[in-house]
């Protein structure tokens, strides 16, 4: 049994940034013998009255970039 990871996604901008964490990410599972099985978000960006689950392979996701570089809303 593998042991739980937790991550946070950081700042949108993070793919443009030549950052330490941008580093990290991008390595994390590189030689890793087997990928995840599952991999569980938590999000605080999601507008439901009460906490909800969405089970979908791809859930319907709504993008505001205002402020952000021009390259995030390509």
């Amino acid at each position: 049994r593998r042991a739980p990871l937790f991550l946070s996604h950081g700042a949108p901008s993070l793919i443009l940034e030549d950052v330490p964490a941008r580093t990290f990410l991008e390595g994390l599972f590189a030689g890793a013998a087997a990928r995840p099985r599952a991999v569980v978000v938590a999000s605080a960006h999601w507008l439901t009255r009460e906490p909800a689950v969405d089970a979908s392979r791809a859930p319907r996701t709504i993008h505001d970039f205002s402020g952000f570089p021009a390259e995030l809303s390509r």
